[in-house]
């Protein structure tokens, strides 16, 4: 949960910063701000889970995700109950699973370079004699 919080707090800040200067709307710096708030937030629960840590970011991503989405619908909701429907656009599938691709594989990237560096480092963990199931 750290590492979703961390990502969701650093993508506001960074994105924040990036609006102040004039670039909130180019087409690059948006995704890279978020693959690096994503990063950043996956390497965090990698490290913190000491095993999986993929996996572990991949739960940061669908975090991630969840929250953009939940936040999304309430705007969108509150923009319908104003205007009506029709100030809604429409549907923008590939861009939907394009942010959704970015998203994991930014924070599956970070969960796997902190597996990485906690291997290099020598601190990897290893199973127990007592872990491991015996026929």
């Amino acid at each position: 949960m750290a590492g979703a919080i961390c990502a969701y707090l650093l993508s506001v800040g960074l994105g924040y910063a990036v609006a102040k200067l004039g670039l909130g709307d180019n087409l690059i710096v948006r995704p890279l701000v978020t693959f690096a708030a994503l990063f950043i937030g996956g390497w965090l629960a990698g490290w913190m889970a000491r095993v999986a840590g993929p996996i572990n970011a991949c739960a940061v991503g669908i975090i991630y995700i969840v929250g953009w989405a939940v936040q999304n619908a309430i705007f969108e909701g509150r923009l319908v109950e104003q205007y009506g429907p029709s100030v809604l656009p429409r549907m923008n599938i590939l861009g939907i699973l394009l942010g959704d691709f970015l998203i994991l594989v930014g924070a599956a990237s970070g969960g796997w370079v902190a597996e990485l560096w906690r291997y290099w480092r020598g601190q990897a963990s290893r199973p127990r004699a007592n872990d491991v199931a015996r026929e």
